[in-house]
């Protein structure tokens, strides 16, 4: 048993110094973020890159990474994102909503939660979908893709 404690701690040491690393990779990606992309449209890439934003946050703390989230948020929640579900006609701009969800769930802003369920919406009843009944990757290709699911699954 004391051999397995002694490995665990070594492990736990080995952790806290890469931890440590990932927190520094993490900031500098962060900030660099915000840098190469001050004004994000609604759509994939830029859900990837809030989903990232939100674990910085969490893991950091740092009150910009929140400012930036929440001006994305504050942004589109204005501007409305109904003519962007309708228009684009695939799912690329879903995953936008995940991020929204878990942003309400750091600042109990119900503003953020009415984004996510706006995107829920259109999924459940706009969405184009395959023979088959899965939700298609974009209209001018019904399909079911692998990021497809990658896009509405967590924000459901």
């Amino acid at each position: 048993m004391a051999g397995n404690i002694m490995i665990n701690q070594a492990f736990a040491a080995e952790v806290n110094i890469n931890k440590s690393k990932t927190l520094r990779l993490l900031t500098k990606a962060a900030e660099q973020g915000m840098i190469d992309f001050p004004r994000m449209n609604f759509s994939w890439g830029e859900g990837v890159m809030l989903e990232g934003m939100v674990y910085s946050y969490k893991q950091t703390g740092i009150q910009a990474y929140l400012d930036y989230l929440k001006e994305f948020g504050d942004r589109w929640y204005k501007q409305g994102i109904t003519e962007v579900l309708n228009n684009k006609g695939y799912c690329g701009h879903w995953d936008c909503g995940y991020a929204m969800l878990r942003l309400n769930e750091i600042t109990g802003e119900e503003k953020y939660l009415e984004l996510s369920k706006e995107v829920i919406e259109f999924i459940d009843n706009k969405a184009l979908r395959t023979n088959e009944g899965a939700l298609s990757h974009a209209f001018d290709r019904p399909g079911l893709w692998v990021d497809t699911l990658y896009m509405f699954v967590p924000l459901l």
